[in-house]
C-alpha cells in the first residue's frame, strides 16, 4: 500500500491553489493504482474548509485506502532560510509519500538534498529551489527524480509573464554559490535562501 498526500495554504476559509492540490492526489491515485472517488474528495475538501476558521496548513492524505484531512497552525518562519547541504542515496521521486520525509529539518532550516551519485542538486526536504544570475532564473527540470511542486509551477508561470526567462538544467552545489536562491513551497510562497 502506498500512501501519499498534498499539502496546502488555509486563509479565510480557502484553499490557495485548491484545484492544484485535488489534481495533485487524483493524480496520485492514479500513478500508484489506488481509487479515490474525485466527488467524495471535493465534498469532503469543501466541507473541511467550512469548519476551519484558522489560518494555517491543511493536508489531504491518503492511507489505508482512505482519505483524510488535517489542520495545523504554521509558526512564523524567517524571510531569508539558511540553507545547508545533505547528501542522499536515492531521490525522493515525483510523489509526496509517506513515511514523512523528516530529514532533520529544524526550525527556519532548510535542506538542499543532493543526490550523491551524481553531485546533482534535486530539491529541498520541503521546497523546489531556484537559482537567479544574470536575470535568468535555472531550476532543477521536473523529471521523476523530484516532486513538480505546485509552488514551483505557479513560479514559473509568473516568471514568464513577466517576460523573464526560465531554464530548466541540472544545477550543482557550488553554482548556488554564484546568485541568488529562492525556495519555493506551497504553504511560505516564494522566499529567498542562504548558504549557511
Amino acid at each position: 500500500m502506498i500512501n501519499f498526500f498534498t499539502t496546502f495554504f488555509i486563509s479565510n476559509k480557502k484553499a490557495i491553489w485548491k484545484e492544484e492540490h485535488i489534481n495533485r492526489i487524483l493524480n496520485f491515485a492514479k500513478f500508484t493504482n489506488q481509487i479515490v472517488d474525485e466527488t467524495k474528495l471535493r465534498t469532503m475538501f469543501d466541507d473541511f474548509l467550512k469548519k476551519t476558521n484558522k489560518t494555517g496548513k491543511g493536508q489531504i492524505i491518503f492511507e489505508d485506502s482512505k482519505l483524510k484531512f488535517k489542520f495545523f497552525e504554521i509558526k512564523p518562519i524567517n524571510k531569508n532560510l539558511n540553507l545547508s547541504f545533505k547528501e542522499i542515496e536515492k531521490p525522493m521521486g515525483n510523489i509526496k509519500t509517506y513515511p514523512f520525509r523528516d530529514l532533520g529539518l529544524r526550525e527556519n532550516q532548510e535542506f538542499i538534498l543532493v543526490y550523491k551519485k551524481t553531485n546533482e542538486i534535486l530539491e529541498g526536504n520541503f521546497t523546489n529551489i531556484f537559482l537567479e544570475k544574470n536575470k535568468v532564473f535555472y531550476t532543477p527540470p521536473a523529471t521523476d527524480k523530484i516532486l513538480n511542486g505546485i509552488c514551483r509551477q505557479q513560479f514559473i508561470k509568473y516568471l514568464k509573464l513577466k517576460n523573464i526567462t526560465v531554464k530548466e538544467k541540472i544545477l550543482f552545489p557550488e553554482e548556488l554559490k554564484e546568485g541568488n536562491i529562492y525556495l519555493t513551497n506551497s504553504l511560505r510562497g516564494v522566499i529567498k535562501g542562504k548558504i549557511s
